[in-house]
């Protein structure tokens, strides 16, 4: 099966926190069993909770990036209690901002 444009950028942020020390992180999935809204990944990086969506490239333009009332909502609901959230298409500013906001810089190796 082919990837999609989300699938790519998705892979490569998966890889990229799998590498990364005092990590835990999960890839939630839809279901029946599933809350709706929440974010593709959410983990834990030296300490700090983050909630991350992913979205192809290209959405930018677009009203939240992309991202569904739902999310939008449920990421408000965490950066409330504190977590680090963001919309993630893999751009630059991306992995500039993960980097800042999630585990100290010293520990990134993009």
């Amino acid at each position: 099966m082919k990837a999609t444009p989300e699938g790519n950028v998705k892979r490569v942020l998966i890889s990229y926190l799998r590498s990364l020390p005092n990590t835990f992180y999960y890839s939630a999935a839809a279901g029946p069993y599933s809350t709706t809204g929440i974010p593709d990944i959410v983990g834990c990086c030296g300490g700090k909770f983050f909630a991350i969506e992913v979205k192809a490239p290209g959405r930018r333009g677009q009203a939240n990036r992309g991202a569904s009332g739902m999310q939008v909502q449920q990421m408000s609901k965490i950066a409330a209690s504190g977590g680090f959230t963001m919309i993630f298409d893999g751009g630059d500013d991306d992995w500039e901002k993960l980097k800042a906001e999630v585990c100290d810089g010293s520990m990134f190796r993009v």
